[in-house]
């Protein structure tokens, strides 16, 4: 058992550790806003930056909860809720105040949140160094399989669960969800419910210091983003067996929200500025509001352009609205208060940091910005088709006129070992095993077909598996 941590360096929490899946809490009460209070949203993320000697990395992870023997989705009814409320009986776990059936819990300054198909996630501390994140990391995961195995069941570090399919996962009875779902089933593609129930990842955050920075990290985030996803492929499965694709992650997020997820455009074409992501902002539908309890509320699909100046049932929006606007779109990279990069598979447990590490060397040292920016420009025209390459084919992806995925693969991993090198200390060693994978072209989606063919579900349980204390 673990108690809190006291007070590390950290974001503002109540700001930045916004769950874009997660909580039906809709923000606190405010004054209402206008464009400007949009735009100096963001300028104040970079005045939080002033001043600090170094930068800080925030982590995210989903987990997968499964029977330990078939492999087979647990779900919320049964054992999940009893693993979620085990946190605060058992482990110190602290509920928002004054909410009776809790979905996200606290930890100190990190947070865990009920996903929609029970999945787990912790929205780790941030903090200055990859070695804190990765020991607060541990003292929560720790804490996550010792509460399942008392309700009965494990959980897996992987992209996408290996059994059961979408339709018998039973949806977290939280108001966000019910409004998810009936939106997606208005709007969505096919692949909606598989998004919301079957997908697991690992994602990262990281500070900017002004306009200029921000765009330069939205940039190199958004063209990175096939071939992170490359690299970190763990999601072969459909119904236990190979899906032909090394991604169905990818494939989930491709076919379920037409135009709330993929590349931000006004990120890598013409200039960057705040003022254009705002405007990309507030033209896409809207989803959820505050309602009046204090919780979320349905927005009827109309712009947010259009609720900023005619307001919603009477009254005028606010930065908790806006706050949810934010949260209700889920492109590659995202900038809100901290700049998110959300296109990696979750890896084995025992290499979960290799996400952070990947971008964290390349986006907090400005030549490997520079260098990994100007190696994958080229790609850009074609990122539909390279992201496909990239899903399907991993690391042995061939990108046409001679160039195969893996030889750009090497040379950002050389970029993000460079930027890790220079922070001094010994971070990069995260980033070993994925210089392997690169070199024998052997994705973790590939080497969990292997063990799956050689030893069933039980091997890649084993594999997968996230390891409890006892």
């Amino acid at each position: 058992m673990h108690p809190p941590n006291p007070h590390p360096l950290t974001w503002d929490v109540t700001a930045t550790n916004l769950h874009e899946m997660s909580s039906d809490l809709g923000g606190a009460a405010g004054e209402p806003i206008e464009r400007k209070d949009l735009l100096d949203y963001f300028h104040a993320a970079c005045s939080r930056r002033q001043g600090r000697r170094m930068t800080l990395i925030g982590v995210e992870q989903e987990l997968l909860p499964v029977h330990p023997e078939t492999g087979e989705a647990c779900s919320f009814q049964d054992g999940g809720e009893r693993a979620f409320l085990g946190l605060m009986g058992n482990y110190g776990y602290t509920p928002p105040e004054g909410v009776v059936n809790p979905t996200t819990l606290y930890r100190g300054a990190a947070s865990v949140d009920l996903e929609p198909g029970a999945q787990m996630e912790v929205s780790g501390t941030p903090y200055r160094t990859l070695a804190e994140v990765d020991a607060e990391l541990r003292e929560v995961l720790i804490d996550f399989a010792d509460s399942a195995a008392d309700a009965g069941f494990c959980y897996l570090s992987h992209g996408s669960h290996p059994i059961t399919a979408a339709a018998d996962v039973v949806i977290v009875p939280k108001r966000r969800y019910g409004i998810l779902i009936d939106y997606f089933k208005k709007y969505g593609l096919p692949r909606y419910r598989d998004m919301m129930t079957q997908t697991g990842s690992v994602q990262a955050s990281f500070d900017y210091e002004d306009e200029a920075d921000a765009g330069r990290k939205m940039r190199l985030g958004t063209l990175a983003a096939p071939f992170a996803t490359a690299l970190f492929a763990n999601s072969p499965f459909e119904k236990g067996r190979p899906g032909g694709a090394l991604c169905h992650r990818g494939i989930y997020w491709r076919e379920s929200i037409a135009g709330r997820s993929g590349p931000v455009r006004q990120a890598v074409e013409g200039e960057w500025s705040f003022d254009r992501y705002v405007d990309f902002l507030i033209q896409a539908p809207t989803i959820f509001v505050r309602a009046d309890d204090g919780g979320v509320s349905y927005a009827g699909n109309r712009p947010f352009v259009e609720l900023l100046d005619q307001g919603f049932e009477g009254r005028r929006l606010t930065k908790a609205d806006w706050e949810l606007q934010l949260s209700g779109l889920w492109p590659v990279a995202r900038m809100k208060k901290v700049i998110e990069v959300r296109s990696c598979d979750g890896p084995p447990p025992q290499h979960n940091m290799s996400v952070p590490a990947f971008w964290m060397g390349l986006l907090y040292h400005r030549p490997a910005v520079d260098a990994a920016t100007e190696l994958l420009m080229p790609f850009w025209p074609r990122f539909d088709d390279v992201q496909l390459t990239a899903i399907q084919h991993g690391v042995k992806g061939d990108l046409g006129n001679n160039v195969a995925m893996g030889d750009i693969l090497k040379e950002l991993l050389a970029a993000s070992r460079a930027g890790l090198q220079a922070r001094n200390l010994g971070e990069e060693r995260y980033l070993d095993v994925l210089d392997e994978i690169v070199a024998t072209g052997r994705t973790w989606a590939e080497q969990a077909i292997e063990i799956m063919d050689r030893e069933g579900i039980a091997g890649l349980i084993k594999w997968a598996r996230v390891a409890g204390s006892r």
